[in-house]
């Protein structure tokens, strides 16, 4: 066999295999996905946002809640948003509290939440195999929570200490000057958790009020992301939130700051 000959068996070879390594590839592909985000909205409103992450052996649950500081209204200066995230984790009777944590740890996951000056929002992450039943157990903690009396009163004091803390905290004190310093007539230049006096003002009416003014499901967005199949998980979504209805809403941020036209400074 000649030198060219044996060049072409080679180069036929390569070209073969390269072939057959691109095929792999592209099977590969298929077989587990890339990224893929997808949108949809509930039949009540709820925005659903699912991200394909198939290597990921986690799926991450969020439901961002359009409320915070910034959209309180009458309760401005008060932390009610804060307060209302602090009692979905206390809701129930005194059997029932912490029952959400212990049912999402149960599955091998975490359970948070964190308050904004323009939303609220709630995290689980689990093991995927549990993401279904993740989802549901985040359906009832908040939608269907019991804002127990005594536990009101329990979780203030807790959250009486953290704003006491914070005024010794001066990364929370430069925080809180810095957002008074740029908004001066907004609900912007509230501090979230509330000022002290206003914060101890709050009753159960109060939480409960602001909670079904805010709190329906077209006024959230929820996103799942990891692996998941947006086209499987979407209709299993869709029957988790079947029976959870809209409420009105009216919570528009409070823009309600003139133009700055000159440099300020605050000593």
């Amino acid at each position: 066999m000649n030198r060219a000959v044996s060049k072409l068996i080679i180069a036929g070879l390569l070209a073969g295999l390269l072939f057959c390594l691109n095929s792999f590839a592209a099977e590969e592909k298929a077989i587990y996905g890339q990224d893929v985000t997808s949108e949809n909205i509930l039949p009540n409103g709820m925005t659903v946002i699912l991200h394909e992450t198939p290597k990921s052996p986690i799926v991450s649950i969020n439901i961002l809640v359009k409320c915070g500081s910034s959209t309180e209204g009458k309760y401005s200066g008060g932390g009610v948003s804060h307060f209302v995230e602090h009692m979905l984790f206390k809701s129930g009777d005194e059997k029932e509290v912490n029952k959400t944590v212990r049912e999402i740890k149960s599955f091998g996951g975490t359970i948070n939440g964190f308050t904004s000056r323009d939303y609220t929002v709630y995290t689980v992450t689990v093991p995927k195999e549990f993401a279904l039943l993740a989802i549901g157990v985040l359906k009832d903690f908040i939608f269907f929570p019991d804002f127990d009396a005594l536990e009101i009163d329990k979780e203030r004091e807790v959250i009486l200490d953290e704003i006491r803390r914070n005024k010794d905290n001066p990364a929370s004190c430069l925080s809180n000057m810095s957002w008074s310093s740029v908004f001066k007539e907004g609900a912007y230049k509230y501090p979230i958790i509330g000022y002290e006096d206003l914060f101890t003002r709050l009753t159960k009416d109060d939480v409960e009020y602001y909670f079904y003014r805010n709190y329906s499901p077209d006024n959230m967005i929820m996103v799942v992301a990891g692996d998941i199949r947006n086209e499987e998980i979407y209709p299993e979504i869709e029957k988790v939130f079947s029976g959870v209805k809209r409420y009105f809403v009216n919570n528009e941020p409070d823009y309600a700051e003139p133009p700055q036209l000159s440099k300020r400074l605050e000593m």
